[in-house]
Parts: structure tokens; sequence; C-alpha cells
């Protein structure tokens, strides 16, 4: 399963659509195509996700029993990996990016703990030099989700990386945050709040 982590500083700043829609007057967006809602991105750009933006774990070696899933198509989560949209807060110069991964999730819907432990193991992979200081798994709904956070020193010097996973039945939606340390210490409560704003949404 790749995961898009965002790039730091420097990336390009255009504004491209992407085809999600633009957020409402509070800074909500819902985005019934794809079935999650967030919100507070009123003060946070629409970027162009450029070539340094890549996927940066894959869990398809860690996950060879998937494919006892009901729909069989743990073999394509990597073609089928789709950046839906990437953004940057200005006063904190976090990136955020939102992907879907084409990836059946029958051992997330059965509460596997060695589901969540290979998912973990593939961002902490694709981390090096940040360490876990944030873990939390539930049910938004009936959808399982799992939040992780990491922090230390990265490739553009101390950071935070936030991530909350959605495992939809036939397919993940990553919501993964960039951040600088001090952009962090400085808004940690609104940034974390729009990770914990990012959920399921059924409505038409």
């Amino acid at each position: 399963m790749a995961v898009l982590a965002p790039a730091g500083a420097g990336a390009d700043d255009t504004q491209p659509p992407s085809g999600l829609g633009a957020p409402d007057s509070d800074g909500r967006l819902r985005v019934p195509a794809h079935q999650f809602e967030i919100a507070g991105l009123g003060s946070w750009r629409e970027v162009e996700l450029g070539d340094r933006e890549r996927p940066v774990n894959d869990l398809d070696d860690l996950r060879d029993d998937a494919a006892e899933a009901d729909d069989g198509q743990a073999g394509q989560a990597r073609e089928d990996s789709v950046v839906l949209a990437g953004y940057r807060h200005p006063p904190s110069d976090a990136r955020l990016a939102i992907t879907r991964i084409r990836y059946p999730n029958l051992r997330a819907w059965r509460g596997e703990d060695s589901f969540f432990a290979e998912v973990e193991a593939g961002v902490a992979a694709a981390t090096v030099g940040l360490d876990r200081f944030h873990q939390r798994r539930q049910r938004l709904g009936r959808v399982p989700a799992l939040d992780l956070g990491f922090r230390g020193r990265g490739p553009n010097g101390r950071e935070v990386l936030l991530t909350r996973f959605l495992f939809f039945r036939r397919y993940t939606l990553a919501l993964t945050m960039r951040v600088p340390t001090r952009g962090y210490r400085r808004h940690q409560r609104a940034l974390r709040a729009l990770v914990e704003s990012f959920e399921p949404s059924f409505a038409p």
C-alpha cells in the first residue's frame, strides 16, 4: 500500500483544480465521490504535487495474506494509488496530501492486530529518523481507522508527521501531514483538529 508524504518547503504552489471542489464558508470539504469529509481548510492553499512528492512507503510485501480478501485485488495496490489533492498551510508551512489506495481491507474490518501493526511498520520504515509519539485505533462509524504521529529529524530538518488511515472495505484513504517542528508547536491544536476531522462521509 503506497502512502504519499508531502515534500518539504519549495514545492510548486500553483493552484490546479483537484476535482474535489472547494471548502464551504466554514472551511469544511465534503467529497461524496470518495466518501470523506475534512474541516479546517479555510487557511490552506491547494498545491501542485511535484516530482518529489511520491509514495514513500510500500506495504505490499508486508501483507502477503491480503490475497484472501473479498475482491482479490491485493496485487493492484501500487498501480491503483491516486493522490486526490495536496494542500499547504502557509502559517505553519505544513504540507498535507490525501491519497486513495485500492486495497482490500478485510483484515482491518476483522480487527486483526497484525494488520494495523504492518501498516504502522510500513510508515515507520519510510520515516527514518522519526520516532512514533502517537498511535490510536478506532472506528469512525463503521469504518476502521488508524492515527499515527512521528517526530524527529527528517530530510528537511526537525519535523512532525501525522497520518490518518480510513480503511474502507475495498480501498483506503490516507491523510498525511508533514510540518516543521516549529510550525507544529505554534499551530498544534489547529493541525491536529484538521487531521481528526478527516472522517468517512456517506451523505449524498
